[in-house]
């Protein structure tokens, strides 16, 4: 039996409420020179909960318009990631390749004609976000040469580590899920991986109370710059 619909609900009102905690945190909680590291996360988290959400509705409707909302709305995600990380180091990378990779991949979901996604167990799979998908990993792949960029190992330290605590441990679960299930039960990583990474990042949520307090010895001066 398939359940995404559920699953992917159960997770974007998870994660949208877990978005709404993070900024409150950093609102009240965080000190002002910290406090924009959190936001930008907060929308990471919220913007990826809008996705999930918005499968959920699609399933349920057969809405297609919806569906590529989601889409719209995950790939706006790793910009918001990089400015977070922008925010600890005061250094970006890329960012005007960045944002017009986003607009692209907005572009590419708007511009497609008709898409075609189903249930798949937990997830939803999708046949028609090929160029997406890429765009998506282009993204992605900016981030990773951002942090082995970075020559300062204090800086290149904590990037790491925020990375890890923020997205990487939902992604390297979702790619090892379905490089098994690839060999298990047919799982196919252009339609599935991106539903299932959204699924499984979550659990990152797991990993915030030690993410928070990264960025503090980092502005206390206790790393080297």
């Amino acid at each position: 039996m398939c359940y995404s619909a559920e699953v992917s609900a159960v997770a974007g009102v998870t994660l949208l409420v877990g978005a709404v905690g993070i900024a409150a945190d950093a609102r009240f909680n965080q000190s002002v020179n910290i406090r924009s590291t959190f936001l930008w996360y907060a929308m990471v988290v919220g913007l990826v909960g809008l996705h999930q959400v918005s499968e959920a509705v699609a399933i349920w409707g057969n809405n297609e318009m919806v569906y590529k909302l989601g889409l719209g709305f995950s790939i706006c995600a790793p910009y918001c990631m990089m400015r977070c990380m922008a925010s600890v180091t005061k250094r970006e990378l890329w960012t005007k390749l960045v944002i017009a990779l986003t607009v692209a991949g907005w572009g590419s979901v708007l511009l497609t004609g008709a898409v075609e996604f189903e249930n798949k167990n937990f997830w939803v799979r999708g046949f028609s976000h090929g160029y997406w998908l890429l765009l998506y990993l282009a993204l992605v792949g900016i981030g990773v040469v951002h942090l082995l960029a970075e020559k300062n190992l204090a800086r290149r330290y904590i990037l790491w580590q925020m990375a890890l605590g923020s997205s990487m441990f939902s992604f390297a679960g979702a790619l090892v899920y379905v490089l098994v299930g690839w060999v298990v039960h047919s799982v196919n990583f252009m339609q599935d991986f991106p539903s299932l990474w959204c699924t499984f990042f979550v659990f990152q949520l797991l990993f915030y109370p030690w993410l928070r307090e990264l960025p503090r010895g980092y502005h206390k001066g206790e790393w080297s710059t």
